[in-house]
C-alpha cells in the first residue's frame, strides 16, 4: 500500500511539471479565456487517482484539512504530493498508517478504478460540462503550444461512510511562452451529495458504474467553476463567514466567502483562495426551494 502511495504521489508531481503540448484534432471548438483561445491538455497517463478520506476527528488529515505553507495552489498540491512521498517512505508514521486504513474503503471498488481511463474521463467531463464542452483538446508533445493551455490534475477521494466522493482538481492556465508561471492556478474541490442508499456498494457499482459516472460529473463541475473564476471580472469582495455543509453524511464547516448557491449546493472561496462546490445543509426552506431544481451532483 505504501508503494502505491509513492507511485501516485510521484505521478502527481510529474503531472504538475508535464511536457509541452502539441495541437491535435478534436471534436470540440474553441473557447476563449479572457479573449484568448484555450485548449485542454489531455492526460498522458491512464491511471485515475483515488484515495480514502482520513477521519480528521481521529487525528488524521482529511484532504481539505492539510495546511501546507505554499505561495500558490500549484505549490500547495505539489507539497501534498511531496508529503505523501516522504510519509510513505516512513512506514511506521501514524499518518501513513491512517491513510492506509482510509484507503481500505476503496477495496470493493478497486477493479472499477483500475478500469478507469484518465483520458476518456477527461473527454467525458468536457462533453458534460457547460464551459468545457467548447474546448478543443491537445496531446502531450515536445513542441511549444500555439494556444493557451488548460491543465487539469484531479485527485479523487471517497468518504469513510461511502456516501460521497470528492475531487480536488488543480487547474492551471498557461499562455504561450508562459510555461514557468501559470496565468491562472487554483485548486477546485467538488463534493458529491450523499446518496443515502441502503447499500453503498450496490449504489456505486450499479448502472454500469455510478462511481465513474459521478467522478465525471465532479470533474466537469470543477472545470466549469475554474473557467468561470478565470474569466470573472473583479467584483466587490464578499465577507468571510463560517459556512456549514455536508461531506458524505457528516457536517463540516469552512471559513469562506459564499459566491453562489443553487439546487442545494454552494460555491465557496476559502481563506486559502481555493474554490469549493459543496452540498448545503438540509432545512425545510432549502428542501422546498430544491423541489423544482435538480442538481446532477
Amino acid at each position: 500500500m505504501a508503494g502505491e502511495g509513492v507511485m501516485r504521489a510521484a505521478w502527481l508531481l510529474i503531472a504538475l511539471s508535464g511536457p509541452a503540448i502539441a495541437q491535435t484534432d478534436s471534436q470540440h471548438g474553441e473557447m476563449p479565456i479572457n479573449g484568448k483561445p484555450l485548449a485542454l491538455k489531455l492526460p498522458a497517463h491512464k491511471e485515475v487517482v483515488f484515495r480514502g478520506v482520513v477521519n480528521s476527528d481521529e487525528g488524521g488529515m482529511a484532504p481539505g484539512g492539510m495546511m501546507y505553507p505554499a505561495p500558490n495552489p500549484l505549490a500547495f498540491l505539489a507539497a501534498i504530493a511531496t508529503h505523501a512521498i516522504i510519509m510513505d517512505g516512513a512506514k511506521q508514521h501514524q499518518t501513513t498508517r491512517q491513510q492506509t486504513e482510509a484507503d481500505k474503503v476503496l477495496q470493493p471498488y478497486q477493479t472499477l478504478i483500475e478500469k478507469m481511463d484518465a483520458k476518456a474521463m477527461m473527454n467525458d467531463a468536457l462533453a458534460s460540462s457547460t464551459q468545457g464542452k467548447h474546448l478543443k483538446t491537445v496531446e502531450a508533445a515536445p513542441h511549444p503550444p500555439a494556444d493557451s493551455i488548460l491543465e487539469s490534475t484531479p485527485v479523487f477521494w471517497m468518504t469513510a461512510d461511502q456516501e460521497s466522493i470528492i475531487v480536488d482538481n488543480l487547474l492551471n492556465i498557461r499562455h504561450p511562452g508562459d510555461a514557468d508561471k501559470p496565468a491562472y492556478s487554483n485548486v477546485i474541490r467538488v463534493i458529491s451529495t450523499a446518496h443515502n442508499a441502503q447499500a453503498a456498494q450496490a449504489y456505486w457499482t450499479g448502472n454500469g458504474s455510478q462511481l465513474s459516472a459521478i467522478a465525471v460529473k465532479l470533474l466537469a463541475e470543477s472545470i466549469d467553476i475554474g473557467l468561470n473564476d478565470a474569466n470573472a471580472a473583479s467584483s466587490e469582495a464578499k465577507p468571510f463567514r463560517t459556512i456549514r455543509y455536508y461531506e458524505g453524511g457528516q457536517e463540516k464547516m469552512e471559513r469562506a466567502q459564499l459566491l453562489n448557491e443553487r439546487c442545494g449546493r454552494m460555491i465557496l472561496k476559502t481563506l486559502r483562495g481555493t474554490l469549493m462546490s459543496v452540498p448545503k445543509l438540509k432545512t425545510v426552506a432549502t428542501q422546498a426551494a430544491n423541489a423544482t431544481c435538480q442538481s446532477n451532483l
